[in-house]
C-alpha cells in the first residue's frame, strides 16, 4: 500500500501501458509514449508485484519485451 502512495502519475501511466500491452490495448501505450514516457523503461520488482500477474510480467522487461511475449 505504501508503494502505491509513492507512485507518481507517470508511474501509473507506465503501469497502464504495461497492462495495455499484455491485454492487447494500445491506447494506454500511446498515451504513455505521447506524454513523454521512456520506451526503454524497465519494470521494477515492486511494479511487477503491483501488477500482480507474474505469468505476464517480469522485472527488467520493457514494453518491447512485453509485446514480444
Amino acid at each position: 500500500m505504501q508503494l502505491r502512495r509513492r507512485l507518481r502519475e507517470a508511474d501509473w501511466s507506465w503501469l497502464s501501458a504495461c497492462l495495455g500491452v499484455a491485454e492487447g490495448d494500445m491506447n494506454p501505450v500511446e498515451g504513455y509514449l505521447n506524454s513523454g514516457g521512456d520506451p526503454t523503461r524497465k519494470l521494477l520488482t515492486a511494479e511487477v508485484a503491483l501488477l500482480n500477474r507474474p505469468d505476464s510480467f517480469s522485472a527488467g522487461h520493457t514494453l518491447v519485451h512485453l509485446a514480444i511475449k
